[in-house]
């Protein structure tokens, strides 16, 4: 009986390793080929191309094409962040299994900036997700750089840590001595894990975090961008279509989740107003669109610079989406000629204006023909001639007067 279990055993065991020498035969098999696709396209000059060759050498799922991947990190080409970014999420979606974990620690380990927070946040997920979340929690407390210590709470709340809830609770107690930036990662990524854990509603670990996370809404060290993060998660958590920036609103839905008519308005100051480069935005849902295409990229001149350092003037063009100028509105241009004419009229029959109007520009008046002048001219001497007693028409009247006398 022994020996039939050990042969059962030892026949599962060959069947385990065939198949695993099966797929690492053909993952070197799959390996040759790519590498020489990759040869070629990692030489193009288009980001698309390169890309192209990455993915398709990641696709084998052999550790070589790990340990290029990850080499050529430290030697990113231009540009440099989006090209750590895309071989970071590349080996993510390729390489996942517990044997390429001790290299992903070794690659990030290599890499201790702040610029490469997102190479920690992957890995970390894969990390934990390999059985080793004990090691993001050591990470999140004694990691000196905020950014990956912040990485690793967002790496917890990806893979839902059942600890990370309690962690918080504890944490916040801190946050009397948090400033910004610090004051703001953290408290974002708080909310961000409230909203998260929101399934937990009922619950003690849940209730105890946010009774913590809640009042630090309206402290006077939060700033008013943080308030509007936390908000629009303590929305999506308690419901409403209000962004409260004080706490007791969010504390009512809180403790009292089945209170039908709640009096929000008595709590409610006036949203912080949005703005970009200076200009304020008014609305429930704001899209910023940043334009990078090529002519964007183009180094700025000196006075571009000097004109962007300028204060920013109030818009003067035309209004969208509702809103109002201040000051009275503008008459339609039918309102304006009709004030016009009103205006015209009673300039002429008022005596004391009359006359005053400024006249309406006229009609070029066609060029006088030469006989035109001359017969103007003539007309003009007679006339003279008239007045002064020279011409015979006035002479014979002067006789028929001084014969009538």
């Amino acid at each position: 009986m022994r020996k039939t279990k050990t042969l059962a055993r030892f026949v599962v065991a060959a069947a385990v390793l065939g198949m695993l020498g099966s797929i690492y035969i053909v993952n070197s098999e799959e390996f040759g080929p790519a590498k020489v696709y990759y040869d070629e396209f990692i030489k193009r000059p288009s980001l698309q191309m390169r890309t192209r060759g990455r993915v398709k050498l990641a696709s084998t799922g052999h550790p070589g094409a790990f340990q290029i991947l990850s080499e050529s990190y430290a030697k990113a080409e231009d540009p440099k962040p989006q090209v750590k970014y895309l071989l970071t999420n590349i080996c993510a979606d390729y390489f996942k299994d517990e044997q390429f974990n001790p290299g992903w620690t070794t690659w990030r380990n290599k890499f201790v900036n702040e610029q490469d927070a997102w190479l920690w946040y992957r890995s970390l997920i894969m990390h934990a997700e390999n059985g080793h979340e004990e090691d993001l929690y050591k990470t999140a407390e004694e990691q000196k750089l905020l950014f990956l210590r912040v990485a690793a709470l967002e790496a917890l709340c990806e893979v839902g840590s059942e600890k990370l809830l309690p962690w918080w609770t504890a944490k916040l107690s801190e946050a009397e001595k948090w400033k910004d930036p610090e004051r703001a990662l953290m408290l974002e990524t708080a909310a961000k894990t409230l909203y998260a854990e929101a399934a937990g509603h009922g619950q003690d670990d849940f209730r105890n975090m946010a009774l913590k996370l809640i009042p630090l809404i309206e402290d006077k060290k939060t700033s008013e961008k943080t308030k509007v993060v936390m908000a629009r998660y303590f929305r999506e958590i308690f419901g409403g279509d209000k962004l409260y920036v004080n706490a007791a609103p969010w504390l009512d839905r809180l403790l009292n989740p089945d209170k039908e008519e709640r009096a929000d308005d008595k709590y409610a100051p006036a949203t912080p107003p949005t703005k970009f480069v200076g200009v304020e935005a008014a609305g429930k849902r704001i899209v910023y669109v940043i334009d990078m295409s090529d002519s964007m990229l183009q180094p700025l001149s000196g006075k571009e610079k000097d004109e962007i350092k300028k204060p920013v003037k109030k818009p003067t063009g035309p209004i969208t989406g509702g809103g109002k100028h201040e000051g009275p509105e503008e008459p339609a241009e039918e309102e304006k000629e009709e004030e016009e004419r009103s205006a015209g009229l009673e300039q002429d029959q008022d005596p004391l204006r009359r006359g005053t109007r400024i006249p309406q520009a006229q009609p070029a008046r066609p060029a006088a023909r030469p006989e035109l002048l001359r017969d103007l001219v003539r007309d003009r001497a007679r006339h003279a001639e008239f007045h002064q007693g020279t011409h015979p028409r006035k002479q014979g009247q002067h006789r028929e007067d001084l014969h009538r006398a």
